[in-house]
């Protein structure tokens, strides 16, 4: 059963991690957001809190 509050983040088509509803908020995430090496691991990051 997949939870509507849960997303997952894909990078040049490719399945990289799932993430919180909040984390995708707090990061202001959206499709076609261009996310570099630091963003990733400041979402990495928050998803271990």
């Amino acid at each position: 059963t997949r939870n509507p509050d849960r997303y997952s983040i894909f990078i040049d088509g490719e399945f990289v991690l799932g993430i919180d509803k909040k984390t995708v908020e707090d990061m202001d995430l959206r499709v076609g957001k261009l996310v570099d090496e630091k963003d990733l691991k400041k979402i990495t990051s928050q998803e271990e809190l």
